[in-house]
């Protein structure tokens, strides 16, 4: 019997399904399919740049490197709004999480 305490049934205590408090979802494949998807179109700007802007050298390993990072900054997003159920929260979160990839992304180009 799920949501009863199994000592207390005879005395009919219910205790709440854990589950209808539990915002989590796992992510779905189009979800993951999106992430990649916009990833992608978000390297058409390098691409761009490395054509027509001197001074802009990035080599195979750069553009792979971008594309993974902007993967991983769309999973993280999805996965850490996914787990918040306020809206005001959820936009606090996704900010933080552009945040830190930002940061981050400047200490690596930065050197």
């Amino acid at each position: 019997m799920v949501g009863h305490l199994p000592l207390a049934q005879g005395i009919g205590v219910r205790v709440p399904d854990p589950q209808q408090f539990c915002y989590t979802y796992p992510m779905t494949k189009t979800q993951i399919l999106k992430v990649i998807k916009w990833s992608t179109i978000a390297l058409i700007v390098p691409i761009l740049g490395q054509l027509f802007v001197d001074g802009w050298n990035w080599g195979v390993f750069d553009f792979v490197f971008a594309w993974v990072f902007f993967n991983l900054l769309g999973l993280s997003y999805t996965f850490v709004t996914g787990k918040v159920a306020n809206r005001s929260l959820r936009i606090v979160a996704g900010i933080l999480v552009v945040l830190v990839f930002a940061a981050v992304w400047v200490m690596l180009a930065t050197g």
